[in-house]
């Protein structure tokens, strides 16, 4: 066993294998969260649980934006992301829905509808990579105003469309008409034809993350900016706190959205997806790429089943 641990060590990680990674890393972060107070052995082992966890989104951007890379047809690449992410949003929509006329939404439902999948963010980080490449590789001053433009509107279009919708009490009342046990159907298909990119799983700072790593030189920068990003907040949080810096804390918070999740004493532990990026050998390994589209949803609800089975089914207030 160990020679074959050196094996692959020396041989590197391939696409598929940094996915796997990242993928165990995903179910144990949503294994804590289902599980924390339930289920009595994820209790005592949940704060470990959530800090392996976050190791999932940096080894998830790594694999994107290198597939990036490689890929001849990168049109047809974001708009596979963005198929993906509408069939996931459908579908975790619809299922939610039944389990909670079921009885039994808080036990199986899944956080990747709306502006919580994460398969947008990849959408978008995407999107922004072609129009900048565009903005700095043509030699068009046409098409270097029209990829700026086209940076400009993906920024701000989708954010003023849900400003003007939720200070709208007409649109407002419509979209928020169909909750159900706290399911905004509607709201969650809009999300699904105009996903907000300021306001989606990860925000702008995590497509600035997959920016940077996209035009990294090679793995040893990519890791370094990896480790260097999550290394930033975890000193911006120390600083805020060593000196009571409230009012920048607000400021960054109100500011720049999702930057509250970002500026966190454990982003030290996030750094750490750095190693698995210096294994990368820069092969793509199995093409199993629908896997990872398909297992996104459907691990929330093989955790909460396991949950579920363990426990029994979720009472509010326990």
């Amino acid at each position: 066993l160990m020679n074959k641990l050196m094996n692959k060590l020396r041989n590197g990680l391939n696409d598929w294998e940094l996915l796997l990674l990242a993928m165990f890393c995903m179910t144990m972060y949503t294994l804590a969260e289902r599980g924390d107070r339930r289920v009595f052995i994820v209790y005592h082992s949940a704060m470990q649980l959530r800090l392996l966890g976050s190791l999932a989104v940096p080894l998830f951007t790594f694999v994107l934006v290198n597939k990036l890379r490689r890929t001849s047809n990168r049109k047809r690449f974001a708009k596979q992301l963005y198929l993906a992410a509408m069939l996931v949003g459908l579908s975790v929509t619809a299922l939610n829905w039944l389990f909670a006329k079921a009885g039994l939404y808080y036990d199986l439902n899944a956080f990747c509808n709306g502006n919580n999948n994460y398969l947008f963010t990849f959408f978008y980080m995407v999107i922004y990579i072609l129009l900048l490449d565009k903005l700095f590789k043509s030699r068009s001053w046409s098409i270097k105003l029209v990829a700026f433009l086209g940076i400009v509107a993906i920024s701000i279009v989708p954010d003023r469309l849900w400003h003007f919708v939720d200070q709208t009490k007409f649109f407002h009342g419509l979209l928020d008409s169909s909750d159900f046990q706290g399911i905004a159907v509607w709201r969650d298909l809009l999300h699904l034809c105009f996903p907000n990119p300021l306001h989606a799983e990860g925000g702008l700072l995590l497509i600035l993350l997959g920016v940077l790593l996209y035009y990294a030189r090679d793995k040893k920068w990519q890791a370094a900016i990896c480790a260097g990003f999550y290394l930033f907040w975890m000193l911006l949080a120390m600083n805020i706190s060593f000196f009571h810096l409230r009012d920048l804390d607000f400021f960054l918070g109100s500011t720049i959205p999702s930057a509250s999740l970002y500026i966190r004493f454990d982003q030290v532990y996030t750094a750490w997806a750095a190693l698995p990026m210096l294994l990368y050998n820069g092969q793509p390994g199995r093409q199993w790429k629908w896997f990872f589209y398909a297992y996104y949803p459907l691990h929330y609800y093989l955790v909460g089943l396991f949950v579920l089975l363990m426990v029994g089914p979720f009472v509010i207030g326990q």
